[in-house]
């Protein structure tokens, strides 16, 4: 695919002037795009988000999955289009990432947020250790929120839903809006200034199905670590 390649849909979309995303989906500025393929090889273009390579290598894969409409990180969380975009990153990381994969979003300038424009990370490979979780410190309805130490983050905590037993459930259930929903509720209240929203996902190789355990983990407190 050649860089303009940007599968532009018409329509009504807000834009914001300065913005590199907005440039990209427009066209504006080249970028290196991914799309779903059909069966018989035909490029299909998502009608409200748009998926590229990130211009860092600091990974083998770094792709962004943005809304086509300028939009912020809260508003994508917890707005209708995470459903989509949860289900595109993964089809892209499982397409791409043999090796295993994290979906992550950055908010504030202290969790390393260096566009205002929403986006989603894939990132391949496997991520920092955690530990395993534990009490139980908040539920809303079927999503629970329990504490898990993390070295080096003030705040860490994994959000899940009941009843899904893999990552692969966890994002792409149709309940996945609520948890994102309550993980920028949380934060909101506990971790203002900045915080991350981050899932691995292992290889089909580690003999994990489905990704492995599920949990968004949110890590907030500080000026956090790079992600990578």
């Amino acid at each position: 695919m050649t860089p303009l390649d940007t599968g532009r849909q018409d329509g009504d979309t807000r834009r914001q002037d300065g913005c590199v995303f907005c440039e990209i989906v427009d066209g504006r500025s080249p970028a290196r795009f991914e799309h779903r393929v059909s069966d018989d090889g035909k490029l299909l273009n998502h009608p409200d988000l748009a998926a590229f390579h990130n211009r860092l290598d600091w990974a083998r894969v770094m792709l962004l999955i943005v809304p086509r409409t300028h939009i912020a990180q809260a508003e994508y969380w917890t707005g209708d289009l995470l459903n989509e975009a949860a289900k595109l990153g993964i089809e892209l990381g499982e397409s791409l990432c043999p090796e295993g994969f994290r979906l992550i979003s950055n908010f504030g300038r202290p969790a390393h947020q260096s566009q205002e424009h929403a986006h989603l990370h894939v990132v391949s490979g496997a991520g920092p250790p955690t530990s395993h979780e534990g009490p139980l410190i908040a539920q809303n309805g079927a999503v629970a929120v329990h504490r898990v130490d993390t070295a080096g983050v003030p705040l860490s905590v994994k959000l899940s839903h009941r009843g899904d037993a893999t990552q692969k459930q966890l994002w792409t259930g149709d309940h996945f809006l609520r948890v994102g929903r309550t993980a920028i509720e949380y934060a909101s209240e506990h971790t203002p200034d900045g915080f991350r929203l981050s899932s691995e996902f292992q290889s089909p190789a580690s003999g994990m199905s489905g990704g492995g355990d599920p949990g968004l983990h949110l890590h907030g407190g500080g000026q956090l670590d790079l992600y990578m």
